[in-house]
């Protein structure tokens, strides 16, 4: 099975004007006649930081010469902007458990020797409890984060996704040594007579 392209916008490589053209013609068979709009989808009506992501991308592609997403990559990108915005919920999620575990775990140290057993047992299962739902938060939150950075990569907003699509800048060049300097000036003054 062989590996899909990057769109010839981001093809940097030296290409005959044949293959450049297949490539084009391929392209253009995949183009859907609409594109995606700068205003969100509405699947994402209702998710404020969804369409505040969806609209930034959108400029953002706008910006570039290349066509990276097209209206066939709609539910991919809805689906970025959402795990953008649940992953700022689990951010906050968490946030709140640990604060609820510093709670529990400074109230379970003040507890005294004279407190009964039972409510000792109480507070240790209640700190306990909350120092697991934080770790399960940082579990989600690594596997969301894992989740974006790959459907960053499908749509080119990673550096290594970019990587080998911006064209060289061309090679300096050496300035001429002394000798050709000479017969620069040589020539120069030879053609002015």
């Amino acid at each position: 099975m062989s590996r899909p392209g990057k769109p010839a916008g981001l093809v940097t490589r030296a290409e005959t004007k044949a293959k450049k053209a297949e490539r084009a013609q391929k392209e253009n068979a995949l183009q859907p006649k609409r594109g995606l709009s700068l205003e969100p989808s509405t699947r994402l009506k209702g998710h404020k930081a969804a369409c505040f992501i969806w609209r930034r991308l959108m400029r953002r592609y706008s910006e570039l010469e290349a066509v990276i997403v097209t209206g066939l990559d709609w539910i991919l990108v809805e689906n970025f902007c959402l795990a953008v915005q649940q992953y700022d919920e689990l951010i906050n999620m968490r946030r709140s458990a640990y604060q609820v575990w510093e709670k529990l775990d400074k109230a379970s140290k003040e507890i005294s020797d004279e407190t009964p057993v039972e409510d000792q047992i109480k507070m240790w299962m209640k700190v306990g409890g909350s120092l697991s739902d934080a770790t399960k938060l940082d579990a989600r939150i690594d596997r969301k984060e894992a989740l974006l950075h790959q459907l960053g990569q499908s749509l080119y907003i990673t550096p290594r996704s970019r990587a080998g699509t911006a064209p060289k800048p061309k090679e300096k060049e050496m300035p001429p040594d002394d000798m050709e300097q000479l017969l620069d000036d040589v020539k120069t003054f030879v053609n002015e007579q």
